[in-house]
């Protein structure tokens, strides 16, 4: 087989690889989409039912404000202009995914006296808040690589990042299943074990 014959195929591959790695990614939207909508409502139904009706309404107002909270506001002030004034409704409907995850870090989680954790209605016992925040965080990073078209070529050429995606995809799964989502049927539907297979294959061709 000549040279040239051998570089046009290894170009083919690389460019084959890289439409399933966009492939696996564009399969994540809806999982993800699952995932924030239902931690986020979770959490907000937690903190009221602890803590009042009128407790994010106080938040905002500046009542006993926690610094997680301010700092959210700051950012909505920034993208919608200085003079914004935030409400109870933009805190809730404008914050974003990094904001409930940060709801687990250690400050935050204990200024909110560990109610966050109460969001999970399936945790097992031996599940703790640094393990939630943990995987959480992994996903905030997977998502925003996602949602921002970032591929790094350094890493996607090795079988590690392909084993890395396919544990994210049940970290995800599982903490739907955690936070008491029923519905993972609609998530059995999409083909990703197939596109993790289908760039294996072509991964493998590549070596």
């Amino acid at each position: 087989m000549k040279i040239s014959k051998l570089k046009d195929d290894k170009i083919d591959n690389i460019d084959r690889y890289l439409v399933k790695i966009i492939d696996i990614y564009a399969s994540f939207y809806k999982k993800l989409y699952f995932l924030e909508t239902v931690l986020k409502n979770n959490l907000i139904i937690t903190l009221k039912e602890k803590n009042g009706e009128t407790w994010f309404i106080n938040q905002v107002a500046g009542i006993e404000t926690i610094p997680l909270i301010k700092e959210e506001m700051e950012q909505i002030k920034n993208r919608k202009g200085s003079n914004y004034k935030v409400y109870e409704k933009d805190l809730i409907n404008e914050s974003s995914f990094g904001f409930w995850v940060e709801v687990f870090n250690k400050q935050s989680y204990k200024l909110l006296k560990g109610l966050p954790i109460k969001a999970f209605k399936n945790l097992p016992k031996d599940k703790k808040r640094k393990d939630i925040y943990a995987d959480l965080f992994k996903i905030k990073i997977l998502r925003n690589n996602i949602y921002h078209h970032k591929i790094n070529s350094n890493v996607i050429y090795d079988i590690k990042f392909l084993n890395e995606i396919c544990l994210m995809d049940k970290k995800i799964k599982d903490i739907l299943c955690e936070l008491g989502f029923d519905n993972l049927r609609y998530l059995k539907k999409d083909n990703f074990k197939s596109l993790i297979s289908q760039a294996e294959k072509i991964l493998r061709r590549l070596k």
